[in-house]
């Protein structure tokens, strides 16, 4: 057995052993030896049959490539007549790095003590799914949830990623995995072995339901069976309280059921509107117009038709600016309403583009991905939504052309 670092190989597909390692433990079944300063681990006098190579690099703090080939165990086979035949296998040891984890909360850069999971996307080795609970005061999450993690960069091909978060009561910001030193979305490379890499979840606190009695209490989903319409209780239906001020609504009393939007227009006025449901279904010929400023979706949105001939359903979005006349009645909007506003020159996306100058901008919360039928469409997260958007329609613009913001 051949010992060689991983860092400097390049790709382990047509690998460029450069630098041998001695002081790794290498068994043979029950036989074991150390590698030289060449890297060999010789096995003399074998007898023939099935043998199986070990590495154990821990005396020299290293681990394993945890890769298909080049790794720990392997087998090799001697023919029963042995004497004279030589078989090589080679194998990949690397000093580990890491990355160092803090959880902060996007709005004002603070620590944020939670408990949550993410995944870890590893280009070697499969997937690991982190679950922490109670990440410290300064927001860190302990090393002792976290792997070591074979080094990748320019010395080594592959990348890591960290996805699927769910964080209860949080989002994911557009910084979801940032770079502390490099300022930036963090590469899932190292500079090199032995480095740690400090990365920021910054997180948006989700809205908190408020409870029925602060919440307009007309029904806005007729039920019935395992599926629940919006458009035919009522076609459209604004949200008040005392003295015809405009208040907050939710559209459902329902726990885990879907609700429909479909076949129809139906069109809704809240100053924040809370969709609890499993499933909100916006189908063919349909479409859901919602005058909010602030909007949260618990759980997942679907966009699709009943066949590939037809369009997908929309969800028109459009914020309260001012007082609304409805049905010969004016609603007033409160300065709370308000002030859940902003001006497109007050945003920016990650990349410095901002929002359109004098449009108003509400916010609305995913806590799931969005899918056009079974197609991935939009990360959950928290978006600025620009005064008259609409879904799907806009996912792809940029800020100027009247896109999504993130935050």
């Amino acid at each position: 057995m051949c010992v060689f670092r991983g860092w400097g190989v390049g790709n382990p597909s047509s690998p460029t052993y450069t630098t041998p390692v001695s002081n790794v433990k290498i068994t043979a079944n029950a036989q074991s030896v150390w590698s030289t300063s060449k890297g060999e681990a010789l096995f003399l006098n074998l007898t023939g049959g099935k043998y199986t190579l070990t590495t154990d690099p821990t005396f020299v703090s290293m681990m394993v490539f945890p890769g298909d080939s080049h790794n720990s165990p392997q087998s090799i086979t001697l023919p029963s007549s042995s004497t004279g035949v030589t078989q090589q296998r080679n194998v990949l040891v690397e000093y580990p790095s890491r990355i160092n984890v803090f959880t902060r909360e996007a709005l004002n850069d603070t620590p944020i003590s939670i408990s949550g999971s993410f995944m870890l996307n590893q280009p070697y080795g499969g997937d690991k799914s982190i679950v922490f609970t109670n990440s410290g005061i300064d927001g860190k999450i302990a090393d002792s949830y976290l792997p070591d993690m074979w080094p990748v960069g320019t010395g080594f091909v592959g990348k890591y990623d960290l996805i699927n978060f769910n964080i209860p009561g949080y989002v994911p910001s557009v910084k979801n995995k940032w770079d502390l030193e490099e300022n930036q979305i963090w590469s899932g490379e190292f500079t090199a072995p032995r480095t740690e890499k400090d990365i920021i979840i910054y997180l948006v606190k989700t809205p908190v339901i408020p409870p029925t009695s602060e919440l307009f209490d007309n029904d806005w989903v007729l039920g019935g069976g395992n599926s629940h319409n919006i458009n035919t209780k009522p076609d459209s239906q604004i949200a008040y309280g005392k003295d015809n001020e405009i208040i907050g609504a939710s559209f459902n009393t329902f726990n885990n059921n879907n609700i429909d939007a479909k076949n129809q227009i139906s069109e809704f006025w809240a100053s924040q509107m809370y969709f609890p449901n499993r499933i909100l279904e916006i189908k063919e010929k349909g479409a859901l117009i919602l005058h909010s400023n602030q909007i949260y979706f618990k759980n997942n949105i679907d966009f699709y038709p009943t066949n590939s001939n037809q369009a997908s359903g929309e969800l028109k979005l459009y914020t309260i600016s001012n007082d609304i006349l409805y049905k010969g009645t004016t609603y007033t909007a409160n300065q709370d309403t308000l002030d859940l506003l902003k001006d497109g020159s007050q945003l920016q996306n990650i990349n410095g583009e901002k929002g359109i100058s004098g449009v108003d901008y509400g916010l609305i919360y995913f806590e799931n991905d969005i899918y056009e039928g079974n197609q991935k469409i939009l990360d959950k997260g928290a978006y600025y939504f620009p005064n008259g958007a609409s879904l799907p329609n806009v996912i792809d613009k940029s800020p100027s052309q009247g896109g999504l913001i993130r935050m």
